[in-house]
């Protein structure tokens, strides 16, 4: 298979991937939690290289996602067998809500101490310790697995 055919697989992939999630909230959460993992280890390595603009960006995209996370766990999406999320998000979900703010205010934090001292990777790794803290709080409560 040619790179040109590759490609227009590819695009073709992704564009039916993201239309199925956009109507499924289980493939819809579940492309949004991979997105994250991506964006935490962008920010890891953004660190290592002193790259903080790219640790703002991506603690942004941190913060805009912790923000929708709620939103990703309708009452009717619970899920089925290999899903990992526990029925605990929806027997609890105000608590589920806070999880997911303390994210965000994580998230938050990294990105401004990103922008405001650039240069300091020790507080920068601190703060990004207390961003993954706190999605291993939420996963503990509230994923299978944990």
């Amino acid at each position: 298979m040619g790179a040109p055919l590759r490609a227009a697989v590819l695009a073709t992939a992704l564009a039916c991937s993201a239309a199925l999630a956009a109507g499924d909230p289980v493939a819809e959460r579940e492309h949004e939690f991979k997105a994250s993992k991506r964006a935490n280890a962008a920010i890891k390595a953004a660190i290592a290289r002193g790259d903080a603009a790219t640790v703002a960006a991506s603690a942004d995209e941190l913060a805009a996602f912790a923000a929708r996370l709620p939103s990703l766990f309708p009452p009717d999406s619970r899920g089925g067998l290999f899903s990992g999320a526990k029925a605990e998000i929806w027997n609890r979900f105000p608590d589920f809500v806070e999880h997911a703010q303390a994210f965000e205010a994580a998230a938050r934090a990294l990105a401004r101490q990103a922008r405001e001292t650039p240069a300091d990777a020790s507080a920068l790794r601190e703060r990004q310790g207390r961003l993954n803290e706190s999605c291993t709080a939420c996963h503990r409560a509230y994923k299978r697995g944990w």
